[in-house]
């Protein structure tokens, strides 16, 4: 077997935990009411909106670095906190000057998100993908829905206290990815020059920071638009987009695991190894990608009912944009970490260009009770651009042997 085809299996796996996620969303609901669980997941996307930038791309730079080095335990620690500072200054300085308790909460978890995500990629990076999987993709969400359950008997139902809950599971996953890394780097008693590497280091993350804020923007940014364009029932409009998003993130999955998996496992790779990696990844995505589906939209109607039954359209749109998405994701995810920084920051460039004009005149064309299927259509058109500018323009030659790209698969 491969070693794609092991992480990947791994990965899938732990995606599975996305089902906890996706049926988080109506007994929220449920339990907490549409406005207070939108108000939460505002706040929640608020709070990723910077993940892989504000770390100063080293999330996306210890991908290419970590894997080449025999003992890189000086070097991801000089990661984790050049990656971590502009979010905890950030944080606190929103913290202080938030305007409402929830949005405080929002600047104090804000370093706490993003070290956890910067310590995922670092498992991913040593190649643990077991570790990353079984706590970031399992036991977090887990512990988001039983905290967030638990939380009635002793507090109100609001969207602070669904926020709370978020928080606390993010912090208690933190600490266990902080004991299981430190079990992987062993004793520190390795000597390593590691000042020659943070230059490269940091100049590849800050190179990759922009196009992961793009990706994010495209993401999380929408239901924060219509917070701030649409006050007067933004909160549901929010709702059922973001209900219609984490239902398209079952076919996403696939988009994911391969992104996950493909940057440490081809960094680790030789050159000449890398086109059968990318053949092996297309086949995965085109097997699997389809089905998940045509399956999500199979099961669209049983789930968006009730006070969710306005997630219908923007979860059609949604899932066919994503199922398309992950089945042209393995080059993307190769270009991520072999090719120049310019090349996925275009990339991402022209979706996010694309699905923020359509945004902007949003309020000119659309209705408020209308924006949730306006919007999808929006980050649809984005996220399709981008997957098929990545499949068209950059052929699999750039990456390999006598390509434009070969020359970046160097590790410093």
């Amino acid at each position: 077997m491969s070693a794609f085809a092991r992480a990947f299996r791994v990965g899938a796996l732990g995606r599975l935990g996305a089902a906890i996620d996706i049926g988080a969303v109506p007994l929220l609901v449920w339990l907490y009411g549409l406005e207070i669980y939108a108000g939460y997941a505002i706040a929640a996307a608020a709070l990723t909106l910077g993940l892989g930038s504000l770390d100063l791309g080293m999330s996306a730079a210890v991908q290419r670095f970590v894997p080449r080095l025999t003992a890189p335990r000086r070097l991801v620690g000089w990661a984790l906190g050049i990656g971590v500072l502009p979010a905890l200054l950030l944080g606190a300085a929103g913290a202080v000057l938030a305007p409402t308790p929830i949005w405080a909460v929002v600047g104090l978890l804000l370093p706490v998100v993003v070290a956890g995500d910067l310590l995922g990629a670092v498992l991913r990076a040593k190649q643990d993908f077991t570790g990353d999987v079984m706590l970031r993709l399992f036991a977090e969400p887990g512990l988001r829905v039983g905290l967030a359950v638990a939380a009635l008997l002793l507090a109100p139902a609001t969207a602070l206290t669904l926020l709370l809950a978020h928080g606390g599971a993010a912090v208690a996953v933190v600490l266990l990815l902080l004991a299981r890394l430190r079990r992987q780097m062993g004793p520190a008693g390795e000597r390593v020059a590691v000042v020659p590497l943070l230059a490269p280091l940091l100049g590849r993350g800050l190179a990759l920071a922009p196009g992961a804020l793009l990706r994010r923007a495209l993401a999380d940014g929408p239901p924060l638009l219509m917070a701030v364009m649409v006050p007067a029932g933004a909160a549901g409009a929010a709702a059922l987009f973001l209900f219609a998003r984490k239902l398209a993130s079952v076919p996403q999955l696939l988009r994911t695991v391969i992104a996950a998996v493909m940057p440490s496992v081809a960094a680790a790779a030789e050159t000449g190894a890398r086109l059968a990696l990318l053949d092996e990844a297309r086949r995965t995505a085109l097997r699997l990608g389809l089905p998940l589906g045509l399956l999500m939209l199979a099961l669209l109607p049983l789930l968006a009912r009730g006070a969710l039954a306005g997630a219908v359209v923007p979860g059609v749109l949604l899932i066919g944009a994503r199922t398309v998405e992950a089945v042209l994701s393995p080059h993307a995810a190769l270009v991520e970490v072999l090719a120049p920084p310019r090349v996925p920051l275009a990339i991402s460039g022209v979706g996010v260009l694309l699905a923020g004009g359509m945004l902007v005149l949003l309020p000119l064309a659309v209705p408020a009770d209308a924006f949730a299927a306006a919007v999808s259509v929006a980050v649809a058109a984005g996220a399709l651009l981008s997957a098929i500018a990545a499949h068209r323009l950059l052929p699999g030659a750039t990456l390999l042997p006598g390509g434009r790209g070969g020359g970046t698969a160097r590790a410093s």
